[in-house]
Formats: structure tokens, C-alpha cells, sequence
């Protein structure tokens, strides 16, 4: 005669055995199936909720909030490209400015402190119009200066990014340290040029802000881009 035996719950304990004591049996299953329920969520949270659109989440982003473009469209010029179009432009001017001023003594008067003020008044409208003969066309046509042409990166708004019109891309932006320039013609000593300097070192230093923009970007409203052959002054 078969005998009957109770099936044994004591894999079903975290010892692996019964105490005998209803309570504390009752108890340690309870436990286990909490354990087990625990399990059980953790999968379906680590492995099913992924696999189910929440029709109520909020719109995953694709993109990186990008703060150097304020339509998106426009890819930011690197600081090391702009760096180089701006030592090409440099060169440029330099190479003819100073052949300039030693063919025309103005060299030697600055240097020996015999410069009247007429002759610095005209060495900063040769500077200014130096710097129109170089780039005017480049820059109302295309955004660019010559070291821009050759970095294959242009000037356009910094919000629209359009080209823009001549008085913004060459008056505000390249001519905005004029005013000041002239200034320093009346003051004595080297305070002047100290202070165009500074100026002028503290405008630059803008550009590791996290808008790549220096102090004649926000002047003008501007920014540098990579060149695109099809922008025009009204997209």
C-alpha cells in the first residue's frame, strides 16, 4: 500500500528548513515570495518596459541643445580656423602697411617722436582703406576677407544666418575701433596704445566663450560659419 507523503516546503525557506513553528514558517515563505516577486519586476523592468512606447513620455531628444547656432543650421567656424584666416589677413596687411610707412618717412618720424598729428590722422584712413582695397568686394559679396576665402569659412548673421549687408559686416564689424583710434591721436605718451591694446586683446578673448563670438561679432550681430556658396543676404 502506497503511503502518502506531504510534500516538503523547505526549499521554499531561506535556511532550506521548516522550524516547525507556524509562524516563523509563515513568515520565511512570505519572505521568498517577495524575494521572488522582486525578481520578477526587475526583469520585466529591465527587459519588457524598453520594448514599450509610453504614448504619454515626453519627446525623446535626438540632439545635443546646440547654443552655437540659433536656427541649427549653421555649423560654428573652429577657433584654430578663424585663428588662421585671421594671421593670413594679418600678414597680408602688415606686408603692405609697413612698406608703406617707410617709403613715406612715416616710419622714421614715429620712431625718432617727430610724427605730426596729420600724419597719424592719415596712417589710420590708409589702414581703413587698406583694409576695404584687400576685402570690400569679398566681404559684401561672400562674407569674407581673403584668410576667410582661403579657411573656406564666412561671416553671416548670427541669428538669420544671412549674409550681411555691407555697414554690418565691414563698418560695425571691422571699423567699430576706429572712433578710439582717432582718439588716441591727441593723447600723449604711450597710454594710448595701451589701451588700444588692451582692448583689443580683451575682444579677442571672448572667443572661448561658448559662443565662439568676439566683442565685433556682438557688435555687428555676426558669426562665423563654414562656407555655403548658395547664402545670399535674404534667406
Amino acid at each position: 500500500m502506497a503511503v502518502f507523503q506531504k510534500p516538503s516546503l523547505t526549499w521554499l525557506t531561506p535556511t532550506g528548513q521548516l522550524t516547525g513553528n507556524i509562524q516563523a514558517d509563515v513568515l520565511s515563505l512570505r519572505l521568498v515570495g517577495i524575494r521572488a516577486l522582486q525578481r520578477h519586476y526587475r526583469f520585466l523592468e529591465s527587459k519588457v518596459l524598453p520594448l514599450v512606447e509610453n504614448p504619454y513620455a515626453a519627446p525623446a531628444l535626438t540632439d545635443r541643445m546646440d547654443y552655437s547656432s540659433d536656427t541649427g543650421s549653421d555649423e560654428l567656424a573652429s577657433r584654430s580656423t578663424r585663428c588662421v584666416a585671421s594671421l593670413i589677413d594679418g600678414f597680408l596687411f602688415v606686408g603692405i602697411l609697413l612698406p608703406t610707412q617707410y617709403l613715406t618717412g612715416f616710419m622714421d618720424s614715429e620712431l625718432s617722436g617727430e610724427a605730426s598729428l596729420l600724419d597719424e590722422f592719415l596712417m589710420v584712413w590708409l589702414g581703413t582703406g587698406l583694409t576695404l582695397v584687400l576685402n570690400g568686394y569679398l566681404l559684401a559679396a561672400r562674407g569674407q576677407t581673403i584668410g576667410k576665402l582661403i579657411t573656406k569659412i564666412q561671416i553671416v548673421d548670427s541669428r538669420g544666418g544671412h549674409l550681411l549687408p555691407f555697414l554690418r559686416v565691414y563698418v560695425y564689424r571691422y571699423l567699430w575701433m576706429l572712433p578710439l583710434e582717432l582718439a588716441n591721436i591727441f593723447i600723449p605718451g604711450d597710454m594710448d596704445d595701451f589701451l588700444v591694446g588692451f582692448l583689443g586683446l580683451m575682444e579677442v578673448m571672448m572667443i572661448f566663450g561658448r559662443e565662439r563670438r568676439c566683442l565685433h561679432d556682438y557688435i555687428a550681430g555676426s558669426k562665423v560659419v563654414h562656407f555655403r556658396p548658395s547664402r545670399s543676404l535674404t534667406e
